[in-house]
């Protein structure tokens, strides 16, 4: 009724901010959803209590859990353990980076994934990686290890 909701929808054309946004409020409206299918009769109190008990208990486990997220994602977050994949070349730096120029702003965003790790760093690559070239046809095609490695390990020799 406020119109926020097709704000947001607008604004996530713009920004990936935005796009977080209506996803999450996307998530919220299934999620309300859902509660009322199984309890046609409860309330929002009822709602907003079973939404703040499954929070607190995930709080919980969430110190033993393995948390899966994008580099943009793990900003201002540290980790005891980070496990860095996919360091090939057109995957980290990205392709698109690569054909515009843009390698700076991908260095910075490598640098902000090996600082998440407060005791010990993974960094992997694949050798041969599988892509889809045309609909359900498969082709495997071997990956350069990114350039930043080199950078990082070898000193750019």
């Amino acid at each position: 009724e406020t119109g926020f909701y097709n704000y947001i929808k607008l604004e996530s054309e713009k920004d990936d901010l935005s796009k977080r946004r209506i996803d999450n409020l996307d998530e919220l409206l299934v999620s309300i959803s859902d509660f009322a299918e199984q309890k046609p009769k409860a309330s929002l109190v009822d709602y907003l209590h079973t939404v703040q008990v499954l929070t607190s208990h995930d709080k919980n486990e969430e110190e033993l859990a393995v948390k899966l997220m994008t580099i943009h994602a793990a900003k201002g977050l540290e980790f005891d353990t980070v496990f860095a994949i996919g360091w090939e070349d057109g995957t980290v730096p990205h392709s698109m980076a690569i054909a515009e120029g843009n390698e700076s702003e991908e260095r910075r965003l490598a640098y902000v994934c090996i600082s998440r790790a407060e005791h010990k760093l993974f960094v992997s690559r694949s050798r041969f990686r599988k892509t889809i070239k045309k609909i359900n046809h498969e082709h495997q095609k071997e990956r350069e290890p990114s350039r930043f490695l080199q950078e990082m390990f070898l000193n750019g020799d």
